[in-house]
């Protein structure tokens, strides 16, 4: 049977599509045209970025994290209004200019102009807070943790990329070092007695000593209960070792002189001290009466709100149940009672501790009294004897005390290690990067408008 005949007319199969030998041949007969469009695609990208480069400013790019507690709040650990672009304050640029030997009457207004500060907010927290606003939730403002700090200054600036870049690093750590001074460097409250105290006469060292170490004492136990695992690396203490050695402190060195001075009864000017402890046991005395009458106030108001309780006669065939009241407990009764009670508690203290202070006083006054009538030989042998013991405190004092500040130190710059951290260390956006980039897309596009030629001025013939 005879085979039909061929259609000379036929569309061309797919075989002949997919021909990659024609393919090839056809991309390499116009390989010297796709080679020179692709050079001049790369000159003239070149060209657009020589030309456009000049006017645009090259940037500066870095990240910075805070996470100090209260930041979630937008406040700083002191709960003052913490703001982003104190990174950029006056103060802070001034600083890093001259850190890096930059003029900052004539670079501060053009950098702190020049740096922008971006939060970033996560894509989760987005999403989080969409669903919960659209649950009808209403949402406190969101401060974020993290931002972008750029500095966009002219690409023909004096400033190279490399000056810019550490222009910002030194921002960062002004900033960070003025933050620890601030919130993360204990306050001077601690260890300043003996210079608070000066030429003062010798009876104020008991007033002064005492209220200073109570408070400290009160202040390292919050510590000591707040974190029980911390020890400093430069003390090697803990701060309920602190506490401890501040017992010690106080039995053995404290007492010994505070007591010497009370035994010797010593002044510099007994007339003034006289005066002065005058004034201070009127005071006393003042106070004590005002928290007597606030004590016997708070008596009577509590037997007022408690009820006295009442005898009932029991009659023929009554139980307990009859005695029992017939509303329940005033629980606001409860409170107020529970509220005089407390206040009446902390004023029988406070009434204890005057009364320790005015028996003091008047210890004092009588001691200083038999001093000045001694001669003055005796005087003068008294006054270098608690002079001596002075001393003897003063030392053991600032030696307890620098542990003290050490360990605190410690804690707190543990506390913020990373209190501001630099996520991203500046990068500034290279001129080499941009030249290449624009090249390589002007090869690329002259290399596809060559091959785009090359196919469509030698279509592909049909095999026959």
């Amino acid at each position: 049977m005879a085979s039909p005949a061929r259609n000379d007319c036929s569309e061309p199969s797919l075989s002949d599509l997919l021909d990659l030998s024609g393919l090839v041949r056809r991309l390499a007969s116009g390989a010297r045209l796709t080679l020179a469009l692709a050079l001049l695609g790369l000159v003239i990208g070149a060209a657009l970025h020589l030309a456009t480069t000049g006017r645009r400013d090259a940037s500066t790019a870095a990240r910075v994290v805070f996470s100090f507690p209260g930041i979630e709040r937008g406040e700083y650990p002191d709960k003052s209004k913490f703001h982003a672009d104190d990174l950029r304050s006056p103060e802070i640029i001034v600083e890093a200019l001259q850190r890096q030997q930059l003029d900052p009457q004539k670079w501060q207004s053009q950098i702190r102009a020049s740096i922008s500060i971006e939060g970033l907010i996560p894509a989760t927290v987005v999403r989080e807070r969409d669903q919960l606003r659209s649950g009808g939730l209403r949402l406190r403002p969101f401060v974020p943790d993290e931002y972008h700090i750029t500095l966009n200054l002219p690409r023909r600036s004096p400033l190279t990329a490399r000056q810019r870049e550490l222009l910002l690093n030194e921002i960062f750590s002004v900033y960070r070092e003025q933050f620890i001074r601030t919130y993360v460097t204990p306050p001077l409250d601690f260890g300043q007695a003996f210079a608070v105290l000066g030429d003062f006469d010798y009876p104020d060292y008991e007033a002064l000593l005492r209220q200073e170490n109570d408070r400290l004492a009160h202040h390292l136990e919050g510590l000591s209960r707040q974190t029980r695992n911390f020890r400093s690396p430069r003390t090697h203490l803990s701060f309920s070792e602190l506490q401890a050695q501040n017992g010690l402190f106080r039995r053995l060195k404290l007492h010994e002189t505070l007591g010497l001075l009370r035994h010797l009864g010593v002044s510099r000017n007994p007339d003034a001290a006289l005066a002065k402890l005058a004034y201070r046991l009127d005071i006393a005395q003042q106070e004590e009466r005002i928290a007597q009458d606030k004590l016997r106030l708070l008596g009577s108001l509590l037997e007022r709100i408690t009820p006295a309780p009442t005898a009932h006669h029991r009659g023929p065939g009554m139980d307990d149940k009859d005695f029992a009241p017939r509303h329940g407990p005033s629980h606001r009764d409860d409170d107020d009672t529970s509220s005089i009670a407390r206040q009446a508690t902390t004023t029988i203290s406070t009434i204890g501790q005057l009364q320790t202070e005015i028996a003091g006083i008047e210890e004092w006054r009588k001691r200083i009294t038999d001093f000045a009538k001694l001669p003055a030989e005796e005087r003068n042998r008294a006054i270098t004897r608690a002079n001596e013991s002075i001393a003897v405190l003063k030392a053991g004092y600032d030696e307890f005390m620098a542990r003290v500040i050490a360990t605190c130190e410690d804690f707190q710059r543990q506390s913020h290690a990373d209190a501001i951290r630099v996520s991203m260390h500046p990068v500034t956006d290279g001129f080499y990067r941009g030249l290449t980039s624009a090249m390589s897309v002007g090869a690329a596009l002259g290399l596809a408008l060559g091959l785009a030629w090359a196919l469509l001025r030698n279509p592909p013939r049909a095999r026959r």
